[in-house]
């Protein structure tokens, strides 16, 4: 188990990823490179910490309101994907949000990694024949 450095800060995880992150683009030497996590956060974020430090590197802003239950590689150190789950979806829409449609199976978000940004979201439904 990963332990993040003591700092003044504290950090809920839901998820996070441990890997070798690029001070460059692209990187020369192995020095160039340093152990970072990316962590899905319990409040909505999603960051990447510098491992040795903890210090934020970047950080976005995903949904406090969405829970999502996965974080995982989509293509091998350039994106990751975020996905939810139905019950987290229809729990959603009791918050004062319009009631999402009984279809809906799950939500996916497509993260750039370096720079960390939005690549696109859909939403997966069940198709009735």
């Amino acid at each position: 188990m990963y332990r993040l450095p003591v700092g003044r800060f504290k950090i809920d995880i839901n998820s996070m990823i441990l890997y070798n992150c690029h001070l460059r683009k692209p990187p020369t030497t192995i020095e160039e490179q340093r152990p970072c996590l990316l962590v899905q956060t319990t409040d909505g974020w999603l960051k990447i910490l510098d491992a040795c430090s903890g210090e934020c590197l970047r950080s976005a802003f995903v949904s406090s309101i969405i829970k999502f239950s996965s974080l995982d590689w989509a293509d091998y150190y350039h994106t990751i994907q975020l996905k939810s789950t139905v019950s987290q979806i229809r729990r959603s829409g009791s918050r004062g949000l319009p009631p999402p449609t009984s279809d809906r199976l799950m939500i996916m978000y497509i993260f750039k990694i370096h720079p960390l940004q939005l690549a696109g979201s859909f939403s997966l439904n069940r198709s009735v024949s």
